[in-house]
């Protein structure tokens, strides 16, 4: 039935109507392009390169051509979904029948069937809309103020030194400038510390193809992030004569692959090129394909769990034993951490204007006492350091940039993720012998079981080569989705495996300024937040006793409008460079729960608890009154159906704003 040239031509001209003012969003070529792949059920593997005739580069190639992949399963797996609830229970519309007419035909399964499908082609629209038209023509870049990748420059625009970012004033020493190659930051003794460790990492980490036949580990690790790596760092110094296998689904990029474009970076470095939704797509989980795992994609922010948190989390266990931050601190494991990724809090001297402007509205509401708020100056590990136990460098030289690609990578190596950290010092622990341990890494090893007989651990087996790797002892540490996905298809049974998922969905709020330039990509991205009632007393709107947080964050071209709404996107991004924007971090409810282990795109069954709505609402609320008093011409959230503020009175439309799957990202 999927292959019925009628029943697609039909299907897509019902969508086409639904798809609202696409025209306004994407030009004709990308329009063009969308269209033929839509209609033929699928996109093109060759989508990017031959609609706009875009090169990329060699290197990366595949994998930008492959971002089309999850978007070509992704209809393929809706359209069929649709088949199945709809084909053997109504007929088939005849051409051109409208949207109306052919509802009438479906029952209740039907009919959420064909909203699921207008869900995800608004999306893969948007998706390819945002990456086509911000990603891969650079040519529009002026055409929104975006000033492109720093790599080539030691020092920002005159444009940004002047508006933006108040630590470029510490003028770096001319010595430090004459570097070479001159797309490195500032410190030739460092940039040798740098190709040092790339060099390490490359020359260590193999393919899983080159594992040696019959070699039994003792300990295997699956995964790179800051789990995984950090059990290698500490199993290869305190290990007797053991053998640690790490395994890394990923592939290995160093600062010298990170040139800072979205077109090249997203496919590559992302799962699923940041498209991992959940099962009504109402949230996309964001996670890290690569060594080092997503922390090297984020944005260097360090906290220590409050302790209001994991108490909770021991109630809601029963436990007697002592609360986990309280067994942190005693342990000395804050301390050990911090130490080797070097920790530090954010000098006040370096909020970007992102989040001056936030700190500027709040001061005008301090004034008149409508806001018992905490502006906190986050810590983050970015001050350079390239080698565990070294003494970190504090000068101005040394620090972070200030470039704004955190989500991109560290093309400088100033965050001090596992790609920098604890994974080369694990490999150097290897080859010294420490503790008469062995340590190697794999990458492109993707478990796909973990063997097991009468509850007792005997290895793993790898996705696709039928290869087994003999082990005693089995740490899964790929991240909560896909390690309780492991475990679920490994046959292992517990009640609670696979549930009380979290997300923190993080809606955006932006501010227009009509006439002031914000720059907010540029600087020390979430420099700092907003806490409102970050554990206040229960009342009607805080019934659990957790708050939320403001938090300062601006996204690159395509990411950013890939939050904006749909019919909107095009007159919205013209502001680029006079927008601002916060995300809402909430402490959700733990209402997720992974049903199927088939479909991959989505992996998530996630319907966000009533409560979290009601903080949601609030927030949008808050930001809003924030900005507008900050001096933002409008106000506006990242809902399809546009949610703007321009005085106090608007305030109250947040009250009744949505929350459902297609409303809002």
């Amino acid at each position: 039935m999927a292959n019925d040239d009628s029943f697609l031509e039909a299907l897509s001209k019902c969508i086409a109507k639904v798809r609202g003012d696409i025209e306004a969003a994407a030009g004709a070529v990308t329009l063009g392009a969308i269209r033929e792949s839509f209609d033929a059920g699928k996109f093109k593997s060759t989508l990017f390169k031959d609609s706009l005739g875009v090169a990329v580069s060699p290197k990366l190639e595949h994998k930008a051509l492959a971002i089309n992949a999850p978007l070509n399963r992704a209809l393929e797996d809706t359209l069929l979904a649709f088949f199945k609830a709809v084909g053997s229970e109504v007929g088939l519309p005849s051409h051109g029948q409208l949207e109306k007419d052919f509802l009438k035909g479906l029952d209740v399964k039907g009919v959420k069937a064909f909203r699921e499908l207008k869900i995800v082609s608004n999306l893969l629209v948007k998706f390819s809309v945002s990456f086509l038209e911000y990603a891969i023509k650079e040519d529009r870049w002026a055409e929104i103020g975006y000033l492109g990748p720093r790599g080539a420059r030691v020092k920002p625009p005159k444009v940004i030194i002047e508006n933006n970012i108040a630590m470029t004033k510490a003028v770096c020493p001319p010595a430090f400038q004459k570097t070479n190659p001159p797309h490195r930051f500032f410190n030739p003794e460092y940039e040798a510390l740098m190709d040092a460790k790339n060099k390490l990492l490359r020359d260590n980490i193999k393919d899983i193809d080159e594992y040696p036949q019959g070699y039994e580990a003792d300990i295997v690790i699956i995964g790179t992030g800051p789990g995984g790596a950090a059990a290698a760092y500490a199993l290869s110094r305190e290990g007797k004569g053991k053998k640690i296998v790490v395994l890394e689904r990923g592939d290995l990029y160093t600062s010298d692959d990170f040139n800072q474009k979205e077109r090249d970076m997203v496919p590559a470095l992302y799962q699923w090129p940041g498209f991992r939704l959940t099962d009504e797509f109402g949230v996309a989980v964001l996670q890290g394909n690569l060594v080092g795992g997503t922390a090297v994609l984020n944005h260097g922010i360090c906290y220590e769990v409050p302790r209001h948190v994991t108490v909770d989390w021991k109630e809601a266990d029963g436990t007697d034993e002592k609360d986990i931050a309280t067994q942190l601190k005693v342990g000395g494991c804050y301390e050990k951490v911090k130490e080797m990724i070097n920790y530090h809090p954010i000098e006040k001297f370096a909020l970007n204007k992102n989040a001056q402007v936030l700190l500027r509205g709040l001061k005008e509401l301090k004034e008149e006492d409508e806001l018992s708020h905490v502006f906190e100056y986050h810590s983050r590990n970015t001050n350079a350091k390239i080698k565990p136990g070294d003494k970190a460098g504090h000068m101005h030289d040394l620090s972070c940039t200030g470039c704004g690609f955190c989500p991109l990578a560290c093309r400088y190596d100033r965050k001090q993720t596992p790609l920098i950290t604890f994974v080369p010092a694990a490999i150097e622990n290897g080859l010294n012998g420490v503790g008469g341990n062995e340590v190697r890494v794999y990458k492109r090893a993707e478990v796909d079981k973990l063997l097991h007989k009468d509850g007792k651990v005997r290895g793993v087996s790898i996705k696709g080569s039928g290869m087994e790797i003999k082990a005693k002892t089995v740490i899964v540490s790929c991240g909560a989705i896909n390690s309780a996905r492991l475990l679920m298809r490994s046959g292992v049974e517990n009640e609670h495996l696979g549930r009380h998922i979290s997300l923190h969905p993080s809606p955006l709020v932006f501010a227009r300024f009509k006439d002031e330039k914000i720059y907010a990509d540029w600087g020390v991205p979430m420099a700092a937040s907003y806490n409102e009632y970050q554990f206040p007393k229960p009342d009607e709107t805080f019934k659990d006793g957790f708050g939320y947080i403001l938090e300062t964050i601006y996204s690159h071209p395509a990411t950013t409008a890939l939050t904006m709404p749909l019919a909107t996107l095009r007159e919205r991004m013209k502001d680029y460079e006079n927008m601002a924007s916060v995300a809402i971090i909430l402490h959700d409810k733990p209402v997720g729960e992974i049903k199927k282990l088939d479909p991959l795109f989505t992996c998530i069954s996630y319907k966000m608890d009533n409560g979290d709505k009601i903080k949601l609402r609030h927030a949008i609320k808050t930001a809003a009154r924030i900005y507008l008093k900050a001096g933002a011409t409008e106000v506006f959230t990242s809902h399809e159906k546009e949610l703007v503020f321009r005085n106090e009175a608007d305030l109250a439309k947040a009250d009744s704003c949505s929350f459902e799957p297609g409303d809002i990202l």
